[in-house]
């Protein structure tokens, strides 16, 4: 960790970890070790490949781990440590195959959309928004959404949504990314349409875990990155319009730089405008292998966005 300690990371203030499926760790052993050193930490609950991290009556299991994060959060409760499960939403290898995004254009995200799902399957909603309720009664003091948006913004042309936009736009049958001029009227209606189709999939999601009479705080994940332009380029390249999203959760969870290297030359007020005028409660989140240099960046980036806590994953720093 180029001088890196781990124990200097975990025992930072400013840091909670993200244990995630691949992390090869016991919880009682993780709790016991750095438990006295943190206030929060969240934990996969649904992983990418579609499987629960918990007893789920409707996802399949991941094997050996179908009893991790209860064990972990049930733990982490009784040293008043709060719990956040974090749900890979429309990243879901299991439903891939029969839900997929698709992208017609030359066009690629950074890193392959292989395993993401449309975010206009509506069927997919409603199975999601039963997961969420299941962890909704675990032992938990919130929910991060991950991957709630689209891969990249080339997508998503799957069959649905060709026909809906082509059809509320009157557009030709032949209608493909590539005839989309940026900046035309066309491109933003198309901008505005996939907004539109992630504010009306998490409103249905809330909704359901409303109907249970108990409000469990949602963040969502906010990819932040200069080969997306940084915030200005959330609603773009991913679909989020942060402004009307902040209307349904409790916050976000800036995830920075997962595609580029940490550049100090990227961070400035400028490059976070677009989050910091929202007013929400700031979470960051770093996936990466962390060094001095960039543990730095982030921490000055958390002064910047007023970040309340960085969630740091442990399966890059802790063997």
């Amino acid at each position: 960790m180029d001088d890196l300690e781990k124990d200097e990371v975990i025992k930072d203030k400013i840091v909670a970890p993200l244990i995630t499926e691949y992390v090869n760790i016991d919880p009682s052993v993780f709790i016991s070790e750095y438990g006295a050193y943190t206030d929060k930490l969240a934990a996969v609950a649904k992983a990418e490949s579609g499987e629960a991290l918990y007893q789920s009556s409707i996802a399949p299991l991941l094997i050996d781990k179908e009893n991790f994060f209860e064990h972990l959060s049930n733990m982490a409760s009784y040293l008043d440590i709060k719990v956040y499960a974090a749900i890979h939403t429309f990243l879901d290898k299991l439903f891939y195959k029969k839900f997929k995004a698709v992208s017609l254009d030359a066009e690629k995200p950074p890193i392959p959309a292989v395993g993401f799902i449309c975010p206009n399957r509506k069927g997919y909603w409603k199975y999601l928004a039963e997961i969420l309720v299941e962890v909704t009664k675990l032992q938990i003091s919130g929910i991060f959404l991950l991957d709630f948006r689209y891969p990249w913004r080339s997508y998503c042309f799957c069959t649905e949504c060709i026909k809906d936009f082509r059809t509320r736009e009157n557009l030709p049958v032949y209608f493909h990314y590539g005839l989309l001029e940026e900046e035309s009227d066309t491109y933003k209606k198309w901008l505005n349409w996939r907004s539109e189709i992630l504010y009306n999939a998490l409103e249905s999601l809330i909704g359901r875990m409303n109907s249970l009479g108990k409000e469990v705080p949602i963040i969502l994940e906010v990819i932040v990155d200069p080969i997306s332009k940084m915030s200005k380029g959330v609603f773009e390249y991913f679909g989020q319009d942060l402004r009307k999203l902040s209307n349904l959760v409790n916050g976000f969870l800036l995830n920075i730089c997962p595609y580029s290297t940490l550049n100090e030359d990227d961070i400035n007020e400028e490059a976070f405008k677009d989050v910091i005028s929202i007013n929400k409660p700031m979470y960051m989140l770093y996936t990466k292998k962390l060094n001095k240099f960039d543990f730095n960046i982030l921490k000055n980036i958390a002064k910047i966005v007023d970040a309340k806590k960085i969630f740091i994953n442990i399966a890059q720093i802790v063997s």
